[in-house]
């Protein structure tokens, strides 16, 4: 598994669809996404939890919003979006609940099969 924040969100995107071997899903937070029509999209169909808030003043909320739309024309059915209402570019504790359990759901309890 796979994630970051910002640019880092940016850059667990370009990896994990760019890494030949399988992942458990990527974390994307409010971020974007770099040259997506580079991407062979090697994990088409890895689950992603992708979060921002609509009041990000650092990387758009329609940013975002494109980066989410994107991913669903190749990975519709393991690609959530979720909105949080009043959040800047920082997280909140729902925003690292949500991703607990995306993290708990996705990822295996043996690491080493």
């Amino acid at each position: 598994m796979i994630g970051g924040i910002s640019q880092g969100g940016a850059l667990a995107f370009y990896s994990a669809y760019t890494y030949p071997k399988p992942l458990a899903g990527i974390i994307g937070l409010s971020c974007w996404m770099c040259l997506q029509h580079l991407l062979p999209k090697e994990n088409s169909s890895i689950p992603v939890l992708q979060c921002h808030g609509d009041c990000d003043n650092l990387v758009s909320y329609d940013w975002g919003k494109m980066v989410s739309d994107y991913i669903k024309t190749f990975n519709s059915s393991c690609h959530t979006f979720k909105t949080y209402h009043g959040l800047g570019h920082t997280n909140s504790v729902q925003e690292m609940m949500d991703m607990k359990d995306f993290i708990n759901k996705h990822l295996p309890e043996d690491l080493t099969a």
